[in-house]
This record gives C-alpha cells, structure tokens and sequence, in this order.
C-alpha cells in the first residue's frame, strides 16, 4: 500500500523535492533509499535483464548504421548509472579507454556483480561477438571473470576496464582532465532529458568543439516524457504528455526538482541543438503511441506555449534513438534517414 501511494506522481514529486532541500551528500542518499524502496532491491532473475538487451541492441545499432568499430576507441558516457551494463559491454567491444560522467556516484560494485552471470549466457555473449571481435570478446571475458573475484570496490572494476570516473554537476566536462580531440564516441542511456536546458547545451558544446576526434560518432537515447510516470505501467492515454500544460515557471519551481530533473525539449529540439553544435544527424528512431496522437489533437490547447507551435507527432514522440556524427564546416542538408516505430 506504501509503495502504491508513493509511486502516485504528486506524492513523489512532493517527497523528492521536499529531500531535495536536504544539502549535500545527505540528500543523495536519503533519494537513493527511497527509490530503492519504490524499485525493489536488485534481484537475480532467470534470464538477462532487459537493461543488458537493450545495450547490446544499441551498439548493434550504431555498428549497423555507422559501421563503427569499438575496438581501440575511446568513448564518453553521460550518465553512468547503477549497473555499469554498458561499461562492461564496452570492453568486452574492444574499447580501450571509457571516460564516464554522472552527477552522483550511484555505480556500486554489487549492482555490477549481480549482472554479471548473464553476460555467459549464449544470447548476451553471442551477440557481444556479432558486433565485435570474437576472439576479442573472449579474451576479454575470461580476464574479467578471473579478476572480479579479487575486487573488493568500485575502483578495481574501473581500473581493470580503464575507466575513468568522473562526478560533476549536470555532466558538465569543462575542467575534467579528459585528453582534448580524443573521443571517438559520445554515448548516453535516457539522460539528456534530464539535464536543465542551459547545462546541457554548454556541456554538448564543450564536448563537441573541445573533445570529440573528428567525423566522431554519437548515440542518444531520449525520453521525451514525463519521469514520474516511467515506471507507471497503467496511465490512461496521454497521461506520460500532461506535464506539457504547465508554464515554464510552474513547471520548473513547483514540479521539476533536483532529483527529478526533466528539460521537457521535444525530439525537434534536440535535432537543433546537435546541428548546431556541427552534428549531423545520420538515423533516427522516434517512438510514439498511435492513442496519442488524437489525444494529443484535443489536448494541444491545453500545452504550455512553448508547444503549441510544435506538430502533433513532434510532441507524442516519448523516445528516441539518434545516431549522428560531428561534421564541422558541413550543414546537415540532407534529410534525417529516420524511422517510424509505433509502442505497444
């Protein structure tokens, strides 16, 4: 019953924000406790978690479409997590350096661990192989099976993967010790979204005129819907879009909080930001619902201003997936190779 009304998105919103008054460290950890209360604890499961899947799925994607070879690269995450899923997946890939950024150490080495038989199932390693070297991926696997039984913390799992890991406020790399013109490719998981407009744009600018090689590639996952409905599986249509109506000042004052960050910007916005930091978009996914679209006909006069320009189908867009790639000197004059996908 706790749980049921905690996980209903005014109380949420109310107690996140009220813990996002608490300073410091203290009000980390009291949010990271109760969201592991709402969530449930990590737990083995029979088969590979979902979260592993979807990783594979995403660099199988960026190796289809861009034809990227992991191995010997050097990589940047926004957002490094819980699980560190995709730090492992990575290496196995042939990666040779991961600069990592998050704005909280959540990565603990137990959540690793408990991930880590399913990398032996066939579904997960045979895949690891399909889109690397397979006697690379091998080599690499047993050598961190042998070694994690040894690792006592999280800083032996970062340094057996040559990962560094950084902590900075909404991601921001500018004075990060990360080598200028040395990343081959910026990746995030569901976090752009979360980053306060301005930041995000000071920090995609700084990565893209500072850090990334050359023609480097990127790939972003966006979720273009309300956070505090993400793991509410029975919302009526449209329900993930009501944070649309409100203004900006209601929205950013008395809704989005520290913890429950949200920027709002639809997939247009973020097209516009990558083009003008000179990244050209290469292929889009843009997931909706069909039952959102006429909701959404009805409902567009109720959204905040800032919308109503916006077309029907700009705003249903709860996901997406973009592959791009830094082009300096040369517009994105061409149309986006992008793919319809409807959500069950």
């Amino acid at each position: 019953m706790i749980k049921k009304i905690a996980n209903d998105w005014r109380v949420k919103v109310g107690i996140q924000n009220l813990v996002g008054l608490i300073p410091g460290r203290m009000g980390f950890a009291l949010n990271e406790r109760l969201t592991r209360f709402i969530r449930g604890s990590i737990v083995e499961r029979d088969e590979p978690t979902p979260r592993i899947l979807k990783g594979l799925n995403n660099f199988k994607v960026i190796r289809e479409k861009t034809g990227f070879d992991f191995a010997g690269k050097t990589i940047l995450e926004y957002g490094t997590g819980w699980h560190g899923i995709d730090l492992l997946l990575l290496h196995l890939l042939g990666v040779d350096k991961i600069y990592t950024l998050d704005h909280y150490q959540y990565l603990e080495l137990e959540n690793m661990m408990v991930e880590i038989p399913y990398f032996d199932a066939p579904e997960v390693l045979d895949k690891v192989k399909a889109i690397g070297d397979p006697a690379t991926v091998d080599r690499r696997w047993e050598a961190f099976k042998t070694a994690s039984e040894e690792f006592t913390g999280v800083a032996q799992l970062l340094e057996h993967l040559n990962i560094e890991y950084f902590i900075a406020k909404s991601c921001l790399s500018h004075h990060l010790p990360i080598e200028k013109k040395s990343i081959d490719m910026f990746y995030s998981e569901s976090i752009l979204q979360r980053i306060p407009e301005k930041d995000l744009i000071s920090g995609l600018q700084h990565i893209s005129e500072h850090l990334l090689k050359p023609e480097a590639i990127i790939f972003h996952k966006t979720d273009q819907n309300d956070i505090n409905l993400q793991h509410n599986r029975n919302n009526p249509d449209g329900a993930r879009l009501h944070y649309l109506q409100y203004s900006d000042f209601v929205f950013k004052n008395f809704i989005s909080g520290r913890f429950n960050s949200q920027n709002r910007l639809r997939e247009s916005d973020f097209i516009d930001i990558f083009n003008k930091q000179q990244i050209n978009i290469l292929f889009l996914e843009s997931y909706y619902k069909e039952a959102d679209l006429p909701f959404m006909e009805q409902f567009k006069p109720k959204l905040a201003k800032r919308f109503r320009d916006k077309s029907v189908q700009d705003i249903v867009t709860a996901h997406s997936r973009f592959i791009g790639q830094l082009q300096e000197g040369k517009p994105q004059d061409q149309p986006i190779n992008r793919v319809f996908v409807q959500e069950v």
